[in-house]
This record gives structure tokens, sequence and C-alpha cells, in this order.
């Protein structure tokens, strides 16, 4: 079950990065994607935090979607079938 972990642990790698870039102060540098930059970071940050916003809102939550999924396969997956005694006769 080491995929599942794994693309839990990206989807929250990116949400911390983008709460990193929220506390740091980056949503205020977009403004330079206006062509209104606070500094000449701005020109980088802007479109960085951009970035990391649109990956939190949508590739985030496929990974979590996704690591769900697959770890209910792996579960479905490791367990016996069941056969009904009918069938089991058969």
């Amino acid at each position: 079950m080491r995929r599942p972990a794994a693309l839990f642990g990206l989807a929250g790698l990116i949400t911390a990065a983008y709460l990193a870039a929220r506390l740091a102060g980056w949503a205020e540098h977009t403004s330079a994607i206006c062509g209104m930059p606070r500094s000449p970071a701005s020109w980088t940050l802007g479109p960085a935090f951009v970035a990391l916003y649109l990956a939190v809102v949508v590739l985030a939550p496929i990974l979590a979607i996704a690591a769900t999924l697959d770890a209910l396969l792996l579960l479905r997956l490791s367990r016996p079938l069941r056969r009904s005694p009918e069938r089991a006769r058969g």
C-alpha cells in the first residue's frame, strides 16, 4: 500500500507549499499578472503563487481521490472472494 500513501503525501506536499506561500505573502504579488508589480520579485512570485493555487484546487483533490480509490481497490483485492454454497457444489 505504498502507492496510495505516496499520492496522499504528494497532495499534502502541494497543500503545504501553497499554505507556506500564502503565509509568506505571495498572494499580494499576483498584481504583477495585471501589469502592476509591487516589487521586481512580483514577476516571479505572482505567477508561482497562481500555479500553486491551481495545483491545490485542481491537482490535490484529484490525487486524494485517486489515492482513496486505489486504497479501496487494494483492500478489495486482498480479500478472498466468497462463494455461495450453491455455486460451490456446482
